[in-house]
């Protein structure tokens, strides 16, 4: 039955929700097929009053919020206890397990990343709990079935049957994948690099913590060389941007005398060529104004620079073949796609795609 836990929570949710929704207090609760329950256990109150202005919003159960607190631990033993009692009883459990099971345990795949003529990608067999990564070399798309390579396999990591792993990105000369590891269903992933010539994972690697993103700069030729070291450089991007080693540099809390705010969001992507890191922040949620800065990869020293900066309006940038280009609502409410230059302003921009018609 342990593979199929996942459908059991969910059944027993639905059945403890409708339990409830039809119980009346203090009271024995008959149900069909001879099932007998006493009634659901108490969920205590502690009303938590905010301010959002001016207005109060009253919440009864913050207290929930906190997964690790004694009281909330007590809490969730005590529904899994009620709906358990009532599981023992439902003569129909084991069809239903037997019906869902079939539907659910079945082998499944995720998008694959195609790089140099081999797809990476994520894959579960029949069961097993978990994704493992793998490798289809030498893809050609025909109807002749490719030998599918398991490259990371989560059960080999730890007895953690809840330890789970995805792919982050594939290094441009398909050597090197970025995968995350997140252990026992927590919020936070630890980040690792496989080399795929080796078959090894690589000493570096950033500790657990909320990632958004990560990626392996995709050099051009002539610089791949830096990026297949053993202590391989990596970019990261979380509330900050970084570089592995972090010692290299940052970017975050503050740039150009201006602060980041609790609602100012950063993104980032390395360009096509891999020769910059492009940070985007939107300043608030939706954001009304967009920053756009860039990191030249290929100088060790580099500042960042300015593409866009104080302007209340959106944009978005991508650089292609030694040219920036964006997609902005400045002075075009309805958006359009210029020919940016970081040297001078917006103004004098040259349009690719002018605003639409009304």
């Amino acid at each position: 039955m342990r593979r199929f836990s996942g459908c059991s929570i969910a059944f027993s949710c639905f059945v403890f929700a409708f339990l409830v929704s039809m119980a009346p207090s203090a009271q024995t609760i008959h149900g069909r097929e001879g099932i007998v329950l006493p009634s659901p256990p108490p969920t205590d109150a502690s009303p938590v009053v905010d301010d959002y202005s001016g207005i109060k919003i009253s919440d009864s159960y913050r207290w929930l919020e906190d997964a690790k607190s004694t009281q909330t631990r007590a809490f969730i033993d005590a529904q899994n206890a009620y709906t358990e009692r009532y599981l023992k009883q439902a003569k129909i459990r084991p069809q239903v397990v037997d019906d869902l099971s079939a539907i659910v345990d079945v082998s499944s795949a995720q998008i694959p990343i195609y790089c140099g003529g081999s797809e990476y990608f994520l894959k579960r067999l029949q069961g097993e709990q978990q994704y493992s990564i793998y490798v289809r070399r030498n893809w050609t798309g025909s109807t002749v079935p490719a030998k599918d390579e398991r490259l990371i396999d989560p059960a080999k990591l730890t007895r953690d049957s809840n330890t789970s792993v995805a792919i982050d990105d594939v290094s441009r000369d398909c050597n090197l994948v970025a995968y995350q590891v997140q252990k026992g269903g927590a919020d936070e992933v630890e980040i690792h690099i496989f080399n795929v010539k080796t078959g090894k994972t690589l000493e570096d690697e950033l500790p657990t913590a909320r990632y958004l993103a990560s990626t392996l700069p995709r050099m051009a030729r002539a610089s791949t060389t830096r990026v297949t070291t053993a202590k391989a450089r990596w970019l990261t991007f979380t509330c900050s941007v970084r570089v592995s080693p972090v010692t290299s540099w940052s970017f975050g809390h503050e740039f150009r005398d201006e602060g980041l705010g609790p609602d100012d969001l950063i993104s980032a992507h390395v360009s096509d060529d891999g020769r910059f890191l492009v940070v985007e922040i939107d300043r608030g949620v939706p954001a009304r104004r967009v920053d756009i800065v860039f990191r030249d990869l290929t100088k060790p020293n580099a500042h960042f620079d300015v593409l866009v900066w104080g302007i209340d309006n959106r944009f978005s940038a991508v650089f292609y073949k030694g040219a920036w280009y964006v997609k902005t609502d400045y002075k075009a409410p309805k958006g359009t796609v210029m020919r940016a230059d970081p040297a001078i302003m917006p103004d004098v921009w040259k349009t690719i795609v002018p605003e639409g018609p009304t």
